[in-house]
């Protein structure tokens, strides 16, 4: 992460100003490189972890993720006038 925290301002300082070239879309894909590379090492990382572990390490994106779909289907329900009855039949003849 250290490699990316130094590449983004970097590249942002570089491409600032210019007109797009393939040079240019080149550097602005630099950053991407280091972040590859911290995916792959938080994938070992979470290999090694038991049960346990990994669902706590799980819970908070999986909470982050609950709120906004939460969300959303209120908003679309809102949107189309359903009732949570209705919505639910309309799902479960999605799922059948």
């Amino acid at each position: 992460m250290a490699a990316y925290t130094a590449i983004v301002p970097i590249s942002i300082w570089m491409l600032r100003g210019r007109e797009p070239t393939p040079l240019g879309y080149s550097i602005a894909f630099l950053p991407v490189i280091p972040s590859i590379f911290a995916m792959f090492a938080f994938m070992r990382m979470f290999r090694g972890l038991d049960q346990l572990q990994r669902r706590i390490q799980l819970e908070p994106v999986r909470r982050q993720a609950e709120v906004p779909v939460k969300n959303n289907v209120r908003d679309l329900r809102g949107q189309v006038n359903w009732t949570q009855a209705n919505l639910a039949e309309k799902l479960w003849l999605l799922l059948m």
